[in-house]
């Protein structure tokens, strides 16, 4: 999932706020052992991230600041925050914290969508074990292999 929102800074340079999610999947690689090649499966996390871009290709990201009152002094009235070297006024604020928070918010449903899937298959896994343990004749009542014995 990608979320960009676009604007021109005083200067005319297009400055670019992206979100991404990646979502959690499985990676095979090969990995060299003893002469032999093995295909080993890699977990990869899901991945939420937002960054500013400026019309030069610079990168800005990590975290929105509250300018100091010094550089407030310094800059043309309204500008109250910055990502990295970017300032912002409360219009653009808004744009980066839309993107910000659409993409926390999404990473959180993805990453509870995730833990459900989990839970879901050890449940599966934990009664395909039951079913063959009672099979190969484990007492319900009292959790042993009594055969009926416990009365």
């Amino acid at each position: 999932m990608k979320i960009e929102r676009t604007w021109k800074d005083s200067t005319g340079r297009t400055i670019t706020c992206r979100g991404y999610i990646e979502e959690e999947k499985v990676a095979t690689e090969t990995q060299f052992s003893d002469g032999w090649n093995v295909a080993v499966e890699k977990k990869v996390p899901a991945r939420a991230y937002w960054e500013v871009v400026d019309g030069e290709g610079f990168l800005h990201g990590g975290k929105v600041e509250e300018l100091t009152m010094d550089q407030k002094k310094r800059l043309p009235e309204g500008f109250t925050h910055k990502v990295g070297r970017v300032v912002l006024n409360a219009e653009r604020l808004a744009l980066v914290l839309e993107v910000k928070n659409a993409v926390e918010a999404s990473a959180a449903a993805v990453q509870v969508k995730n833990d459900t899937d989990r839970e879901q298959a050890e449940d599966e896994k934990l009664r395909g074990q039951e079913a063959k343990s009672v099979a190969n004749g484990l007492c319900r009542k009292c959790g042993t292999y009594c055969f009926g014995d416990c009365g």
